[in-house]
């Protein structure tokens, strides 16, 4: 069996170590993949993983140049018997879609966030959608038209990190997302909360196109000098890991990787909600701030910090129930029963 993988760069960072780990133990299930990149100035970039066949490609392709691009794809590929295609982020979608009609062949999707979900229910050309969550999973099935669904989570080996008590408490935040309100609200709580403890240690990430209004909120404020802003957290596992508390304020609570890591390192986690993963339950493996406010939103941060108690079983609920679920021997028998069950469809008598 042989997989064509397309995988845009803001994906492959997202994930960090997560998709790495999925492409190995697919591989080692002797499923073979060519490994379709996004094509950039940088020459150097290292394969994700090694000893795979890999190419690059412009994405998003541009709408008159995707079919001409898939075909080009498609001729190189041709000759290696590719089964199926699989895809990972939307800027990788356009021209995996094309690339599997021009090859017709079967389409795997991989889905995480709920603003995928409009955009699924429509799909037409998509076999199977691999999402991260269960719950993701469920609303996916209620609009999908067509197309089975498989929950897939990744797979995650870290354990809890040491926190020595002389250890400055540190919070980091992850993107707030991109709309105005929930930017200013992150960046406003992280104020308090860093006048409120002076000690704090604070990593901030910015990523997409809105990042450059937060950036000139930090810059306003004196108080926020002191915040370290990263593009993106998905490689940083041990900064996670050791972490006091992460926090997810983002209102469309995409189901990234990066949580469950942050829950198996041993973090307390702040949430803007909890609909999108079910391993984030309010009160027992995350804590949701009762009012999208700068001051509610410090006040848990805060409570959190001053109450080692507190955090320590929120933080002991998370980590045994993220790492049941993402166990990875688990983890990649689920993306192991996708990719096969999509690439090797069942058969029917005929009469």
């Amino acid at each position: 069996m042989h997989y064509a993988v397309l995988v845009d760069d803001l994906r492959r960072a997202d994930e960090g170590p997560a998709l790495p780990a999925v492409l190995r133990g697919i591989r080692e299930a002797d499923i073979e993949l060519t490994i379709i990149g996004q094509q950039n100035n940088a020459d150097d970039s290292p394969p994700i993983i090694e000893d795979a066949e890999s190419f690059a490609a412009p994405m998003p392709s541009r709408p008159w140049n995707r079919r001409r691009d898939a075909a080009r794809l498609a001729d190189a590929l041709e000759p290696r018997r590719v089964d199926a295609v699989f895809w990972s982020g939307d800027l990788a979608a356009g021209l995996a879609q094309e690339l599997a009609q021009e090859l017709d062949l079967p389409l795997v999707a991989d889905l995480w966030s709920e603003s995928q979900l409009a955009s699924a229910s429509r799909a037409r050309g998509v076999d199977t959608w691999i999402t991260r969550t269960d719950a993701l999973a469920t609303r996916l099935r209620s609009v999908l038209r067509h197309g089975r669904v498989v929950h897939a989570r990744p797979p995650i080996s870290m354990s809890s990190a040491a926190r020595l008590p002389d250890t400055r408490p540190s919070i980091v935040m992850l993107d707030p997302g991109s709309g105005r309100q929930a930017r200013e609200t992150a960046v406003a709580s992280l104020r308090l909360a860093m006048e409120a403890r002076e000690d704090l240690e604070v990593f901030l990430e910015l990523r997409g196109r809105s990042c450059h209004h937060t950036w000139r909120l930090l810059q306003q404020d004196a108080t926020l000098e002191r915040v370290t802003v990263l593009d993106t957290v998905g490689p940083l596992r041990d900064l996670i890991g050791t972490a006091s508390i992460v926090v997810a304020p983002d209102p469309a609570c995409p189901a990234r990787s990066i949580l469950p890591a942050a829950m198996c390192g041993g973090a307390a986690v702040v949430c803007a909600d909890t609909r999108n993963d079910e391993l984030l339950q309010e009160g027992r493996t995350a804590v949701v701030p009762t009012e999208a406010t700068p001051d509610s939103w410090c006040r848990v941060m805060i409570q959190l910090v001053e109450d080692p108690p507190l955090r320590q079983r929120i933080a002991v609920a998370a980590a045994a129930s993220a790492s049941e679920a993402c166990r990875p021997e688990t983890a990649i028998d689920a993306w192991i029963t996708a990719f096969t069950a999509s690439a090797d469809p069942p058969a029917y008598p005929l009469g």
